[in-house]
């Protein structure tokens, strides 16, 4: 059962945001899965290079239990190399985990945590305003949304799987 509502990291990447939300301040707009729960057996060469990725930036950042795949682009781009240069397919990854038959969950974000979770540039990314006005979103910042994302999602992720547990979707020994 601790395995299940404690995994070792969860792997955090956006979805489009909603349509029908256009306007809205807060959004269903990015997916969250435990690579540690995943038979590997069951996905494709291309989500498990994403996976592996994962564990290997889990491994030189041990203190790290949410890993969003930004901080993956980033790291790989840190080590001059891409998704391209390990052969990965990552849009036809993020589709097939986002539709795996395992646990994950939608998670809800402000447009601002939004920005950082789509940000895969090294240096941070420029946001321009319809007026003119921009700002480079800040490293600092970026950990406090992280903290944020992992304080949510290590409290939710184990209700979930209680709540699977209670309506008998899963068995726990």
């Amino acid at each position: 059962m601790r395995k299940l509502q404690e995994p070792a990291y969860w792997l955090i990447f956006a979805l489009p945001w909603p349509e029908s939300q256009g306007d809205a301040a807060m959004a269903e707009a990015a997916y969250v899965v435990a690579p540690p729960l995943v038979p590997r057996n069951q996905v494709s060469e291309n989500a498990e290079g994403v996976f592996a990725v994962a564990h290997f930036h889990v491994k030189e950042n041990p203190g790290r239990r949410t890993v969003w795949f930004s901080d993956l682009t980033r790291w790989l781009a840190g080590r001059d190399n891409s998704w391209q240069g390990l052969g990965v397919d990552w849009e036809a990854a993020l589709r097939e985990i986002h539709e795996l038959p395992t646990f994950g969950m939608f998670l809800q974000v402000s447009r601002r945590g939004y920005m950082f979770l789509l940000d895969g540039s090294p240096e941070g990314a420029t946001v321009t305003y319809p007026g003119g006005e921009r700002e480079r979103l800040t490293a600092r910042e970026r950990e406090a949304v992280h903290a944020d994302f992992e304080a949510r999602i290590t409290r939710d992720w184990a209700n979930y799987i209680g709540e699977m547990a209670a309506r008998g979707m899963i068995h726990l020994h």
